[in-house]
């Protein structure tokens, strides 16, 4: 099943093949009112938000440019980040490659671009459309040679003003770690700066200067790192769990939230939090610096343990020693496999990877075992951070990709295929256009109350036009702009000289004809069956225009859900919308028909009697005799007639290692050799594993205060 790479857009697009009645060519363009703020800028009274976009109205006003539309970035971006990765950058290019730009008014031109290649590629296109730049100041020349070259001296100006800046912070940063002093930020866990307790007694309902004064009475030095003695028994319990139990990340975790211990936002702890702090060379008493990332200006980084590190002028929570065998530790658990290679598990795609939801209401992510065999699973995200059976985990099972994958696609098939899809589509085509012309028909007595409704109808369909997602959306709105916008001329010339009222020209509903909305489903279901990379971009697009959602309510159920909408509207207006259900069973897989076609084949070799073939036998091999057979009974005989001593696996039990490692340590000399019994059985001396069990601690919370 290959489905056909395709754009988000692309599938809005294909909603008809015929042209929608009417034309956009002579529709006025609108201006583009683009606002992009930096972490400080919205801090900053002049240059907030709320700032530009004051003086933005103030100069479309001034300078009478039509139909202002503002582009807001929800969140603080760089100058040098493409628009393709802005979220209103991107829609501001989309907008302006469509042809519905024709004015693009900013307060300064490094709103834009702080890059000379983002600033001439922004050229180009506004050059390729004809729209023109704005700033406060006026409108920015482009046409001429002299015109361009001024302004990529300006961007080159507002590129080098932003890389002497950041590189006067990376200096200034590496002196600060050389001379042993944090380099800002957030402190890690276990300490606390003047900062930190000034924002604590701030959120408590302090005023801001008594805060700040409070705490540079408990805490003098600003930016050093104080010991929070709470944080401080977390962090020191964590690496005596690490070091001499043996526990891992996860097993400390669960122990941290089964005894109500949370984090320092009121969260559970989740063992990347706990991997992350025991690699943190700060709490042996260090100070971090990457060199890599200050040579190569910020396009290397190199792992927190292998940077350079200083002596810190704060108090360490374990010793350098302990820190260092942590890291020994750490080292020797990373599993290291050949199949890492394989080049059927690097190229493998996930297509429903976190858009799977778990029947917990969690995502669900890939998973692969990057081994010879062909495993990958979708997996619930709580299952994988915390575990089956620990607070905050999912006891949900995986689910085979391949699995999924095949029988989401027959359920979209299946959806996409109902008979009475497009008559039910159509429907709501036709319920949509009933409602426009019912906009149409309700006339006002007078032609200035027509007026006033006709106006606020039009802001109405703007904002539709802004938020559309597909094209064919955004072409239907436009279209109906197009039609009030006409409305409005032909009222202004009726107030203005009271002539008989005429009836409006051009102004009707938009209608989509059966035949297109049956080529929009057909061509929804063709890129369904023939997709180059498992219909990645194809789910995306259903996500977004269709409101696509996949949920796997049972361990052998998947639930689809879609909600087709006609041109004009949009998913989250349920009046329009056809809701489509299906809820399947999950397709068999090979251990499945394996499990099915081995039953009933293999016996014990001692007692010639048929083995139950389970489902796990699949990997780990049908065993050759029965659990409870004579041969069993021989074993327990011999067990109770050997000398005292610990086998193995109860090694590792009572030490809190795992299998392999009782090997390596007898290896290395850390653990005394065992003594071999008839040749097949190995026991170690109880007194010798005895001495090194590290010491019993009842309980997380005894061992904090204690």
């Amino acid at each position: 099943m290959k489905p056909a790479t395709v754009h988000p857009d692309e599938v809005g697009q294909a909603a008809t093949s015929a042209p929608l009645h009417g034309s956009t060519e002579n529709a006025p363009r609108a201006t583009a009112a683009y606002i992009r703020l930096t972490r400080d800028e919205s801090l900053k009274k002049g240059l907030s938000a709320a700032a530009q976009r004051a003086d933005i109205e103030e100069y479309a006003t001034r300078a009478e440019l039509p139909n202002l539309t503002f582009y807001d970035e929800p969140e603080a971006v760089g100058g040098d980040v493409a628009f393709e990765r802005r979220i209103e950058g991107r829609r501001l290019l989309g907008d302006l490659q469509a042809g519905h730009i024709g004015h693009v008014v900013v307060r300064d031109m490094d709103r834009l671009a702080r890059d000379v290649r983002l600033w001439l590629r922004f050229v180009e296109a506004c050059q390729d459309n004809g729209v023109e730049v704005h700033t406060l100041s006026g409108p920015l020349p482009l046409d001429s040679p002299t015109d361009e070259f001024a302004g990529t001296v300006r961007a080159a100006a507002a590129q080098l003003e932003r890389k002497q800046v950041g590189d006067r912070v990376r200096r200034a940063k590496r002196q600060v770690a050389w001379k042993g002093r944090h380099v800002g930020g957030p402190p890690p866990y276990g300490y606390i700066t003047q900062a930190r307790r000034a924002a604590e007694l701030r959120d408590s309902g302090i005023p801001e200067e008594a805060a700040r004064q409070q705490a540079e009475g408990e805490y003098p030095l600003r930016g050093h790192l104080y010991v929070d003695n709470t944080e401080a028994d977390v962090v020191r319990f964590a690496f005596e769990a690490y070091l001499r139990r043996g526990w891992g990340m996860r097993r400390i975790a669960n122990e941290f939230n089964s005894a109500g211990q949370r984090t320092r936002n009121g969260k559970l702890w989740q063992p990347d939090q706990l991997r992350r702090m025991i690699q943190h060379p700060v709490y042996a008493g260090f100070i971090t610096h990457d060199a890599k990332h200050f040579e190569t200006r910020g396009r290397q980084h190199t792992a927190r343990p292998k940077q350079s590190r200083h002596r810190g002028s704060h108090d360490a929570l374990i010793s350098e020693a302990e820190w260092q065998r942590a890291q020994a530790i750490r080292e020797s658990r990373i599993l290291h496999k050949s199949g890492r290679g394989n080049a059927s598990t690097a190229t493998r795609r996930y297509a429903l990877s976190g858009v799977l939801q778990c029947s917990c209401g969690s995502p669900m992510r890939a998973a692969s075992t990057h081994n010879k065999t062909d495993h990958a699973y979708y997996a619930c995200i709580r299952r994988r951070t915390f575990g089956p059976e620990a607070i905050g985990g999912c006891d949900r099972p995986r689910v085979n990709l391949k699995r999924a994958d095949q029988t989401f696609w027959s359920a979209l098939n299946q959806l996409l295929s109902s008979e009475s899809l497009v008559d039910r589509v159509y429907e709501a085509a036709e319920r949509l256009a009933a409602a426009q012309q019912e906009d149409l028909l309700d006339i006002k007595p007078t032609p200035d109350e027509e007026l006033e409704r006709v106006r606020l109808n039009l802001e109405r369909w703007y904002e539709r036009h802004d938020n559309a997602i597909t094209g064919i959306e955004r072409e239907a709105a436009w279209q109906r702009i197009t039609q009030l916008t006409n409305r409005i001329k032909q009222l202004d010339e009726q107030v203005a000289n009271s002539p008989p009222e005429t009836p409006p020209e051009n102004d009707h509903p938009l209608r989509i004809t059966r035949e297109q909305v049956a080529h929009h489903l057909v061509s929804l279901a063709t890129l369904a069956n023939n997709s180059e990379d498992q219909g990645k971009h194809l789910i995306t697009s259903l996500i977004n225009h269709h409101g696509l959602t996949v949920t796997l309510t049972s361990e052998h159920t998947l639930k689809v859900h879609l909600a087709i909408a006609p041109p004009g509207t949009s998913t989250t207006d349920v009046t329009y919308t056809t809701p489509l259900d299906v809820e399947v069973r999950l397709t068999s897989d090979n251990i499945t028909q394996w499990h099915h076609d081995n039953q009933g084949k293999h016996f014990c070799h001692i007692c010639d009697k048929p083995i139950q073939v389970e489902r796990r036998h699949y990997w780990r091999g049908v065993p050759t005799h029965h659990k409870h057979c004579w041969a069993q009974q021989l074993a327990v005989q011999r067990r109770q007639q050997r000398p005292k001593g610990y086998t193995g696996n109860e090694v590792a039990k009572l030490l809190g290692i795992g299998r392999t490692t009782v090997s390596r340590w007898v290896k290395s000399g850390k653990l005394p050799k065992p003594i071999v019994v008839d040749n097949s059985l190995s026991l170690w001396d109880r007194r010798a594993i005895d001495r090194l069990m590290p010491p019993r601690i009842d309980s997380l919370s005894n061992a904090i205060t204690s």
